[in-house]
């Protein structure tokens, strides 16, 4: 009875992923970047435009809590910061680390790269009408290798 009661809640729970996944206007390609932080690495993230219309994206970092005192999120950048992607298009986004010495090597460490995506030439149509922006983030782990 028991089994059949959490299978059933665990079925739920993953057609509401698959409904919401099916969902978003942006596909991120690797869904994790790990870093070895005893070498320099520019690691590549693909951004995917899902949508028949132009796309815009900021990409800043947001460090979980118990991580906060790391400094990862200051050693590692992002370029470009702010992408435009065309209909069906994709972007190559790059995440850049430099080998710094004020970093704990012994610790990992971990920060999230977010894409939010931004308003992007709405017709006065569009400005009348409740619209929902995507953010999707994706994990980044600093540690030895």
């Amino acid at each position: 009875m028991f089994k059949k009661y959490v299978l059933k809640i665990y079925v739920f729970f993953l057609m509401v992923q698959i409904n919401f996944s099916a969902g978003f206007n942006i596909s991120v390609a690797p869904t994790k970047v790990e870093i070895n932080l005893l070498k320099n690495s520019v690691e590549e993230i693909y951004l995917i435009n899902n949508t028949e219309k132009t796309m815009k994206l900021l990409s800043y970092f947001e460090t979980p809590t118990e991580f906060k005192n790391s400094k990862f999120e200051k050693i590692i950048e992002v370029f470009p910061k702010i992408v435009t992607i065309p209909p069906k298009g994709e972007k190559v986004v790059k995440v850049l680390y430099k080998i710094n010495k004020e970093i704990d090597l012994n610790k990992e460490h971990k920060t999230y790269i977010i894409f939010k995506e931004l308003p992007y030439n709405l017709s006065d149509e569009d400005k009348n009408k409740i619209t929902i922006y995507n953010e999707i983030g994706i994990g980044i782990t600093g540690k030895k290798y």
